[in-house]
């Protein structure tokens, strides 16, 4: 064990901390992903021309017509961002996935809560976008000719995957803003949050990356059990017995007495977290 146990126990404190909790616009904080860790980071997709205030968020090269418009905001500029999950063993941006993307109603304000909206963003394309829902509909004569998908896979244009495109037909700076959508193509939440004050802030899409909300506020995690004394006894007799067979087979192997404390001691704190989880007892 030696030095490495501090490590551990911050790993397993920082996985059950995770759980169920929001990271959109997080930089530097390293989450569980699957089984992997993640380290997040925020890329700016520039600003979002808000000419009628209908927010719409789709899947672009699939369901721009008719796309839906999720939240009401007064018309002007929003700035737009994607918080990315980097997956590679160094850390070194090899393996980015989008995580979430967020558009900031006001950017000084402080997100307090979240709410998922009914319903959520179909993708076929592997792409999602935030963009006008007025001015989507207006330009769909012109999309024959757009180049919205060759700049969208431009790595010089806002990087991989990512594209802030005018679009076609319109002159009056209407645009669409749009990424990669995670892992592909699948069903993802719209999440509207805010301040102290109950104000929208910020809207963001999910795109299931890390452990977050559920796709439709009609779906609720199950909830924990309430702790039993049965089940309070049995995760006492499960903790002891797993303590003894690591002192016995410690002892036959012949470890180290500082080794043993310590295997005992991560033993503990995995049986004790994953009591609580599932809500045998209650720390």
């Amino acid at each position: 064990m030696g030095s490495g146990d501090i490590e551990d126990w911050k790993a397993i404190r920082d996985w059950l901390d995770a759980h169920g909790k929001f990271f959109a616009l997080v930089d530097g904080k390293r989450v569980p992903v699957g089984r992997r860790w993640a380290v997040l980071s925020v890329a700016d997709l520039g600003e979002l021309h808000l000419s009628s205030g209908e927010l719409g968020a789709c899947d672009p090269f699939v369901f721009l017509e008719g796309c839906e418009s999720w939240v009401t905001l007064e018309p002007g500029n929003y700035p737009v961002k994607v918080t990315l999950a980097d997956l590679s063993p160094d850390t070194d941006g090899s393996d980015m996935v989008e995580a979430y993307v967020t558009l900031l109603v006001d950017a000084q304000a402080e997100e307090v809560w979240q709410k998922v909206l009914p319903g959520g963003i179909g993708v076929d394309a592997g792409v999602v976008c935030f963009v006008d829902a007025e001015a989507s509909q207006e330009c769909l004569d012109d999309l024959e000719d757009w180049d919205g998908v060759e700049k969208l896979y431009d790595p010089n244009h806002l990087g991989p995957d990512r594209a802030n495109l005018l679009l076609p037909g319109l002159d009056d700076g209407s645009n669409i803003v749009c990424c990669r959508s995670g892992w592909g193509d699948g069903f993802y939440s719209v999440v509207l949050g805010y301040d102290a004050e109950n104000r929208v802030i910020r809207v963001h899409i999910d795109l299931g990356v890390v452990c977050g909300f559920p796709h439709d506020e009609t779906v609720r995690l199950p909830t924990r059990p309430t702790p039993t004394e049965r089940s309070k006894g049995l995760t006492a007799l499960f903790m002891t017995l797993g303590t003894f067979l690591i002192f016995a087979f410690g002892i036959w192997q012949k470890w180290p007495v500082e080794d043993i404390i310590g295997a005992v001691l991560i033993w503990t704190a995995l049986a004790m977290g994953v009591s609580a989880y599932r809500g045998w007892i209650r720390l």
